[in-house]
């Protein structure tokens, strides 16, 4: 841990022995209707978030001063953090409700975001995943959401590019994706490493920074760079890859870990559909259930579906641009969204696929359900 040590302890503490701050809004999957929250590219050239809900319908949308990469979501839906896109600098708090802007963060000397945030159970501290850019290394910031987003301090990512991170079930530990890949914000897309990429799935203890364990792939898909993060209710963990060696190699973009393993479960799919998605997956998310999972590719086009507990491939649904995805309020449902502005509802038990809304923009890489 650096920074003030002694200040972030204290506060991680607190958190977990303090009364719920700010009170939660539990809900049944079909106790109401999911609103969903995105990235949006206006036709003017702007950014925005959008709040929609499932049939597509923009209820709410807030200025971005640059694109925004990915949304979190509080435990109780009423605070989104929205982190700019690697290599940004700008982190926005707003009401889950409405949108209103609540606090605007800017990185650390040294640091830029990745493009991803996690919320601690009550919503009082904010985690980031950060680039220090000079030592190579990831870092995961930590802010005090009850003292207008005060960076507290910083610890280990354990790994080289950090990307998604999400927190797991037992409301401690936090599962990180780390990409593998160093960047410098001077050569802001430039990848430094790839011969030498270490990916990684860490999971750490958000209280003390401590490393509890971490699984990865075989040695010889050292280049699958490990990117976006799905947690099923049950504690079941899915990532989704980016591939950074040959073309002409088919290293599989899906696989499930669960605390505790050493390597990751790759997801088989059949070779026409692993070649469609051209080594890139954008997204991955669960059902509400954990039964089913979907993984994105905006390169290809398309979703491909799993049977999660089966662990076998269930079908691909076809999509331009196609990479925002989040579990709909019904289990087998999801709700997809694409750089064209399309909105689809998918059922992984019917195959049913429902066109839903057309936006008048473009749709971000991600889609959060709140």
């Amino acid at each position: 841990m650096v920074t003030d040590r002694r200040h972030f302890l204290a506060a991680a503490g607190a958190v977990l022995l303090a009364p719920q701050l700010l009170p939660l809004r539990a809900l049944a999957a079909d106790d109401a209707p999911r609103r969903f929250v995105s990235g949006l590219r206006r036709e003017t050239g702007d950014f925005a978030l959008a709040l929609i809900d499932a049939r597509g319908r923009v209820l709410a949308q807030a200025d971005m001063p640059g694109r925004p990469h990915a949304i979190a979501a509080s435990a109780d839906s009423r605070l989104l953090a929205a982190a700019a896109r690697r290599p940004g600098r700008y982190l926005h708090v707003l009401s889950g409700d409405d949108l209103a802007p609540l606090a605007e963060i800017s990185a650390a000397a040294g640091r830029h975001f990745y493009g991803h945030a996690a919320f601690s159970p009550d919503g009082r501290l904010l985690y980031t995943t950060e680039n220090d850019y000079d030592a190579e290394t990831g870092v995961i910031g930590v802010y005090d959401m009850k003292d207008n987003g005060t960076r507290l301090g910083e610890f280990a990512s354990h790994g080289t590019g950090p990307h998604e991170l999400r927190l797991m079930p037992d409301g401690v530990t936090l599962a990180v994706a780390n990409g593998g890949i160093a960047t410098h914000p001077d050569m802001p897309r430039l990848k430094l490493n790839i011969d030498s990429m270490a990916p990684s799935l860490a999971f750490i203890d958000r209280r003390t920074g401590s490393l509890t364990g971490q699984a990865v792939m075989p040695p010889e898909w050292h280049q699958l760079s490990i990117r976006h993060l799905s947690i099923a209710p049950d504690g079941l963990v899915a990532v989704g890859m980016q591939f950074e060696g040959a073309r002409m190699e088919r290293p599989p973009l899906v696989a499930l870990a669960r605390p505790g393993d050493t390597y990751l479960t790759p997801l088989s799919l059949p070779d026409a559909e692993l070649a469609r998605m051209k080594g890139y997956c954008g997204s991955v998310a669960f059902d509400v259930a954990g039964h089913y999972l979907a993984a994105t590719s905006p390169r290809g086009g398309m979703a491909v579906l799993f049977d999660a507990v089966t662990r076998r491939y269930a079908t691909t649904v076809r999509l331009a641009d196609c990479c925002g995805v989040a579990a709909s309020g019904t289990p087998g449902r999801f709700i997809l969204t694409s750089g064209t502005g399309a909105v689809r509802e998918i059922d992984a038990q019917s195959n049913d696929i429902r066109e839903t809304g057309q936006s008048g923009g473009a749709f971000d890489n991600h889609l959060t359900a709140i």
